[in-house]
């Protein structure tokens, strides 16, 4: 799995489930339900987008340079940091 630039920028995540994570943060490139974002630590672990909010409504879209919540399904390790970025993840 290549990654491509940056795609999210992440201001916090919490845990919601064993392996779902609420991220929230700026979109950087069009963010679509289904895609599969990754952390630089860790290219070859997806994480799918299974819901997007942004401005309290669900979404299909968080395009570019707007503000939201991504819930990720997949391992997101989070050591003593966040990640600073998600990015794209394309097979």
């Amino acid at each position: 799995m290549t990654m491509t630039r940056e795609a999210f920028e992440v201001a916090a995540a919490t845990q919601e489930g064993p392996r779902a994570w609420q991220v929230a943060g700026r979109a950087y490139q069009d963010i679509h339900l289904h895609d599969v974002l990754a952390t630089a630590a860790a290219p070859d672990e997806g994480l799918r987008v299974v819901r997007i909010v942004t401005y309290n409504k669900s979404t299909d879209l968080l395009s570019a340079m707007m503000t939201g919540t991504v819930t990720l399904h997949g391992d997101l390790r989070l050591d003593e940091t966040l990640p600073r970025f998600l990015y794209v993840a394309r097979e």
